[in-house]
């Protein structure tokens, strides 16, 4: 079982397929398994990595409360040790979140077409260009 250990806790991943890596976050309480018929269409074209996130199927928890920061935390760490830069990524409601927040803190990560959430006030192309 494929795993990598980000802030303090170990996040269960999967890799499926080949191309430009799209990163699938799911939701609250589900798992990464549950992109799976996502991940079957579209793997020929992608390089798609699903994960549970932290406290979520096969992860471990922490001790600390769960906040979109925190999974913000882990999802760019996971990035990270999986050198997935630059990647897509998609996700419903707290999975985007996740993801989003991610972009906004790390805003050089992803190109201004790219951005996932157009209400992100702290990106901006000169940021991107000055990090």
């Amino acid at each position: 079982m494929p795993g990598v250990a980000v802030n303090g806790v170990r996040l269960h991943y999967e890799v499926a397929g080949d191309g430009p890596p799209l990163v699938f976050v799911h939701g609250m309480c589900g798992r990464g398994a549950v992109w799976s018929g996502q991940v079957d269409l579209l793997s020929d074209a992608f390089t798609c990595v699903t994960y549970d996130r932290r406290g979520h199927g096969s992860s471990s928890d922490g001790d600390e409360p769960h906040t979109v920061p925190l999974h913000s935390d882990d999802f760019a760490a996971l990035v990270r040790a999986l050198d997935l830069r630059p990647s897509c990524s998609l996700g419903p409601a707290a999975g985007h979140a996740s993801d989003s927040a991610c972009c906004c803190a790390t805003p050089v990560w992803w190109p201004a077409q790219r951005c996932p959430s157009h209400r992100c006030s702290r990106w901006t192309p000169s940021a991107a260009a000055s990090s």
